[in-house]
């Protein structure tokens, strides 16, 4: 899991290749009430599918 900076950085990256992951999704939280806990889940994108060009 890669977790973002504190704000004011809301943008985070990574690289992969369809021979590394068939696909990838991105989950969204809350800051967290209780941490080393992540926050309440916001928002999950359905699986992207990786293919090879």
């Amino acid at each position: 899991m890669h977790r973002l900076p504190p704000w004011p950085r809301p943008r985070q990256g990574t690289t992969t290749t369809a021979a590394r992951s068939a696909y990838v999704r991105a989950e969204v939280r809350h800051p967290a009430a209780a941490p080393p806990l992540p926050g309440a889940p916001a928002a999950l994108t359905n699986p992207i599918r990786l293919t090879a060009a």
